[in-house]
């Protein structure tokens, strides 16, 4: 048993090199930035076009993004900014300022 243990790492060999296979895995940075760009691409193909958003979580919203001077503007409002705003405030001092 313990000479058929030792045997065992010598008699299971890679066969890539004997076949001539390419590791699919070779050339994974290249790859891996090539997925990236093509998102990357995609993304900014749609916000150029603009983008608005009316309902979150069921909720009416009304976010904007828009293509402008080389970059992008995202506009909202009012009620957005309000509930934005409270996120960060305590519950009582929403109470006094709302």
């Amino acid at each position: 048993m313990v000479s058929v243990l030792f045997l065992l790492p010598f008699a299971i060999t890679s066969c890539e090199e004997d076949t001539g296979l390419v590791n699919p895995y070779g050339d994974w940075k290249n790859r891996n930035q090539l997925y990236i760009d093509s998102i990357a691409k995609e993304a900014k193909e749609i916000l150029d076009k603009g983008v608005s958003i009316e309902k979150v979580n069921g909720r009416s919203a009304l976010f904007t993004i828009q293509p402008t001077d080389g970059s992008y503007k995202v506009s909202f409002g009012k009620e957005e900014f309000e509930d934005y705003f409270k996120s960060f405030l305590r519950p009582q001092l929403v109470q006094m300022l709302f």
